[in-house]
């Protein structure tokens, strides 16, 4: 049976009274109710898997996009508010805040340790960067720095004296060639002065011509066998004896008287 709402009394509905004799037959198909016929649905065949292929899913878009999905890529990390502590951040900005500290203080990148150590710190980037300056590995690094300028320095100046002693070296090199090329004109010019052909054959053996000194030396070579001979042949002087000199002073002695 259809209810009325009545509005602006009060919240109590009163259902309507039927009126006396028949309605209209609209209004009676209106109150009847209807019967739904059940309507059967068409049966779907079953379609083999091996027939189906990926292609028969693609579409053709002749303006379609090609790159990268958007929703796949990882979009960048935005950067931490100034001030903000380490364990308050999140992973990822806290890792690239210890990233960047590490390298930028300690040249190197830091460990899983290290991650797991600064994670709920209460540092911020800015007191982090400070606590690494602290360390004694940074001051190491600052030592090595300062040996790594002295050293540099020094290869710079032995790299130097190696260019200067190598330039040496070929100023003798140049300075042998000329001497030698000076004693082959010298020995040239001995040999015209000594009379000799400057050829190979005369070099290696010479004329046998004596020269006025060799006549000279041969000269004296032959007297000197003579003068030794001279020297064997000559005779001692006698020794006289004792008689002979008793002899001698009593022949004087009776001269005298």
């Amino acid at each position: 049976m259809p209810i009325i709402t009545t509005l602006g009394q009060d919240d109590t509905t009163t259902p309507i009274q039927p009126t006396s004799g028949t309605l209209h037959p609209r209004l009676q198909s209106a109150f009847t109710p209807t019967q739904v016929q059940p309507v059967s649905a068409p049966v779907a065949k079953a379609i083999p898997n091996d027939d189906l292929e990926d292609d028969d899913f693609t579409m053709d878009d002749d303006f379609g996009d090609d790159s990268e999905d958007v929703s796949t890529a990882t979009a960048p990390v935005s950067p931490a508010k100034p001030g903000l502590s380490l364990s308050r951040m999140s992973e990822e900005q806290r890792r690239k805040v210890i990233s960047t500290a590490f390298t930028l203080v300690l040249g190197k990148d830091p460990s899983d340790r290290d991650f797991s150590y600064y994670r709920f710190s209460t540092l911020t980037e800015e007191s982090l960067i400070k606590s690494l300056l602290n360390l004694p590995e940074h001051k190491k690094l600052v030592e090595k720095a300062q040996e790594h300028t002295s050293l540099k320095q020094s290869v710079q100046e032995l790299d130097m004296q190696v260019k200067q002693l190598s330039a040496g070296m070929q100023s003798m090199k140049q300075e042998l060639v000329t001497m030698q090329d000076l004693l082959v004109e010298k020995n040239r010019y001995i040999q015209q002065m000594r009379g000799i052909p400057n050829n190979s054959t005369q070099r290696a053996y010479p004329s046998t011509a004596p020269s006025t000194n060799e006549s000279q030396l041969s000269e004296q070579s032959n007297q000197a066998p003579a003068v030794q001979q001279h020297v064997v042949e000559s005779k001692p002087l006698p020794i006289p004896s004792i008689a002979d000199e008793m002899k001698n002073m009593f022949s004087g002695f009776f001269k005298k008287k």
